[in-house]
């Protein structure tokens, strides 16, 4: 009886300790020679606790699916990057903390990152960060000698995105490079493959528009999905679909209507608005596009306050893009209405409004 219960306290507990990350108490010198007995890589990572946000990758290694990968595949180590272990860190490094790295038994690169990173591009990036195979350069070879399966495409996309940026901007255009090869990946799928348990990660990570490929699929085989995986896609497709509402609905997405009504039947199709929270945001879309800029700025005075905060927001944020014309009078009409809204507006919302004002203003030099 009492093996019966040290096993079962050994199952529950045990598995419960290893599913997070189980970081050794060992230096890096004796991590590199225990690579060589256990033929594992060395995984490290670098926090430091003068960095703001620090703890937040502190509690991400406490999630399961990360402890699992780092666990099986590396001998795991915590270094302070910003004092005891400062030398080793910026022999890698000098952009701050958190920071990671992966080497081989004979202490060579395998794998640099850094900062805070997102639960599934941390477990695709160290899945095969100890493969020279999935280096950024052997991956870009591959993808571009024609080679095209799953783990390549998941890993590629992923590691496009995790390279050092200077700007915004070019972060948006890795970004949208690696969403094409997705897109492409998935289009070449039959119908049998894109509801295989490989390529969920389409729908998990990789589905960010109402238009998608993955998207247009999921309209009429949303059922088909398998049971485990079903709520958390479907909520990744009501968010695709939210984010096409606020694109019409603040006029960063042009207006077709065939192509509008269609959206809005694909949203009814999908039961993505079953407590009519997207009737508001599609009657505003439809007023901007078929009324005159006079009978669109009564419309708003008369309905802005059926919208949310977060609504009055983001239709006022882009307000100045409804002014379809270099017209003179709409523009002085239109910058006029949003300084007349500035009172009934939170602070969100002002902010957004006094950026249109100033594009509207700063647009015609007769202002």
């Amino acid at each position: 009886m009492k093996k019966i219960v040290l096993a079962f306290l050994a199952i529950t507990f045990g598995t419960t300790m290893m599913a997070q990350t189980t970081f050794r108490n060992i230096s890096y010198e004796d991590a590199i020679k225990a690579s060589k007995s256990e033929g594992k890589a060395v995984f490290v990572y670098f926090y430091d606790q003068a960095e703001r946000g620090w703890k937040i990758m502190e509690e991400r290694f406490k999630d399961p699916a990360i402890g699992d990968v780092i666990n099986n595949k590396y001998i795991a180590l915590r270094l302070d990057g910003g004092g005891a272990d400062r030398a080793l860190y910026s022999k890698h490094f000098n952009n701050g903390c958190p920071a990671y790295i992966v080497v081989d038994a004979e202490n060579n690169l395998l794998w640099k990152s850094s900062g805070n990173k997102d639960p599934y591009d941390l477990c695709t990036m160290l899945s095969v960060a100890d493969d020279k195979n999935y280096s950024l350069e052997r991956m870009e070879a591959r993808y571009n000698g024609g080679e095209r399966n799953v783990n390549l495409i998941k890993s590629y996309a992923v590691a496009m995105t995790d390279q050092p940026v200077k700007t915004f901007e070019q972060l948006e255009e890795r970004r949208e490079e690696a969403q094409k090869m997705v897109d492409n990946y998935y289009s070449s799928l039959s119908n049998a493959d894109r509801l295989s348990p490989e390529n969920m990660f389409v729908y998990e990570r990789y589905l960010t528009s109402s238009t998608s490929p993955a998207a247009r699929f999921l309209v009429n085989n949303l059922s088909k999905l398998p049971a485990d995986k079903k709520e958390t896609i479907t909520k990744n497709l009501y968010s695709a679909f939210e984010r096409d509402a606020d694109a019409y609905f603040s006029g960063k997405k042009s207006f077709n209507d065939s192509e509008f009504k269609q959206f809005k039947n694909d949203v009814k199709k999908l039961g993505l608005n079953k407590n009519k929270q997207m009737d508001t945001k599609f009657q505003f879309t439809e007023a901007a596009s078929t009324m005159s800029a006079d009978d669109f700025i009564n419309f708003c005075k008369a309905n802005y306050s059926k919208l949310t905060p977060a609504e009055q927001t983001t239709l006022f944020g882009g307000f100045a893009s409804r002014v379809k014309s270099d017209n003179y009078v709409d523009k002085v009409k239109t910058a006029l209405f949003l300084r007349d809204m500035l009172t009934n507006l939170d602070s969100d919302a002002i902010y957004a409004t006094i950026s249109q004002i100033a594009k509207l203003e700063g647009k015609d030099k007769k202002f």
